[in-house]
């Protein structure tokens, strides 16, 4: 069985490397062979970060856009010599990065390969953000519509064939629960959809606990008002509360939503209990999807 692919992307600090992360390590606990891409080099702080406050422990394979273009060529020409040599020439590169659609091209192509390399398994894509989520996975078809023909046009009807298959290739939408967020998530989802990509569920994260129940949270506002203490207690409740109000409106566009918790972090060594349970449920949730 060929490999599937998750495209996952969000409004910037969603959460899409953590996001990327719980699903690979949810993934590779089932006992599936696991990639995971990283689109954008600024991620490696993040991750490094991540892995050491959660305990997860996949590293992404960065994407080399140099490399990424002599594997599209190689592709193209089926000779690796003639690739280089092209790739000695800066006039060649400068309009390669400057035709419309073709460095969108490189990197679906990159993804694709990596994809066949694997076979059976699962691709991981720690994608753009939204503003330029959509523009990736359009560039097949602006490719296509510059040239029908060829062996660029060729490889750009192969990855619409990819995009298109929704038992290879879903998106996965991430949100916060704050308006801006969840506004950009529709619109992106909408958008996506429009371009033939299938969505999984979409994703709300970063929801605060809630532990108070009514009764409780007003005793709560009222004891913070004599003992500052209680004040990061009563913000934290106050802030679950209107999370919830937020999941209630999601869930009730979306029953299929995904809910993944805050993660206020494991010890450092082991994985933290929240994150784990966030894995399997992610990872259960988007391998179903594709069943």
């Amino acid at each position: 069985m060929a490999a599937r692919f998750v495209y996952i992307t969000g409004k910037g600090g969603c959460g899409k490397t953590l996001m990327s992360e719980l699903l690979a390590e949810g993934a590779r606990r089932r006992g599936l062979p696991v990639l995971r891409l990283s689109l954008d080099d600024r991620s490696r702080a993040g991750d490094s970060n991540i892995r050491a406050r959660q305990g997860l422990a996949t590293t992404p394979l960065l994407l080399d856009r140099g490399a990424a273009l002599r594997d599209l060529l190689a592709s193209l020409f089926r000779l690796g010599f003639i690739a280089d040599r092209l790739l000695d020439s800066s006039s060649f590169k400068a309009v390669a990065e400057a035709a419309p659609g073709v460095g969108e091209l490189v990197t679906l192509t990159w993804i694709e390969r990596v994809g066949y390399r694997l076979g059976k398994g699962l691709v991981v894509i720690d994608g753009p953000s939204s503003g330029h989520a959509a523009a990736l996975l359009r560039s097949p078809r602006t490719v296509l519509g510059l040239a029908s023909s060829g062996a660029i046009a060729r490889a750009a009807h192969k990855l619409e064939q990819l995009l298109s298959d929704p038992l290879r290739f879903r998106s996965l939408v991430v949100a916060t629960p704050e308006d801006f967020s969840l506004n950009e998530s529709r619109l992106l989802t909408t958008e996506l959809a429009d371009l033939g990509v299938a969505a999984l569920p979409p994703v709300l994260n970063a929801v605060y606990p809630l532990h108070a129940d009514p009764a409780q949270l007003a005793w709560l506002e009222q004891a913070a008002n004599d003992d500052p203490t209680l004040v990061g207690a009563l913000w934290h409740q106050q802030r679950a509360r209107r999370h919830a109000s937020v999941i209630e409106q999601f869930e009730s566009a979306d029953r299929n939503a995904i809910v993944i918790p805050f993660l206020f972090g494991g010890n450092g060594q082991q994985p933290g209990n929240e994150a784990m349970a966030a894995a399997e449920r992610l990872s259960g949730r988007v391998l179903g999807a594709f069943s």
